[in-house]
């Protein structure tokens, strides 16, 4: 079985529980509505996190470190640093960043 959001039989279904279940209506609604909001908090996170990473690389490889940018580039490159896919899922993207701040931790970037 197939459902899709805004189809028939889910509006009918929304209906019938809106009509006669009122409360649980309303808090299937509120559930539905903090977990979204749940997940573009994480999103915006993981997305912070990542620009803070690629400004720290970008700084870091233009000067902003002690070391040459092409020596901070290739000690980065050699420690074999996970590639980001994209997941949606942000236990992936947690331990994708932890990955790379151990990277980060070896190599003694500071910030």
């Amino acid at each position: 079985m197939c459902f899709v959001l805004g189809g028939p039989l889910v509006s009918t279904l929304l209906e019938v529980v809106s009509t006669h279940y009122p409360k649980t209506a309303q808090m299937m609604f509120w559930v539905l509505i903090t977990s979204m909001a749940a997940k573009r908090a994480q999103a915006r996170d993981m997305q912070r996190t990542i620009q803070n990473l690629t400004q720290a690389i970008l700084q870091a490889t233009q000067g902003g470190g002690n070391r040459g940018a092409g020596e901070l580039h290739r000690n980065f490159r050699n420690m074999d640093p996970p590639r980001f896919e994209g997941s949606t899922n942000p236990n992936v993207a947690k331990h994708w960043v932890k990955e790379i701040e151990m990277i980060f931790k070896v190599m003694q970037c500071t910030d």
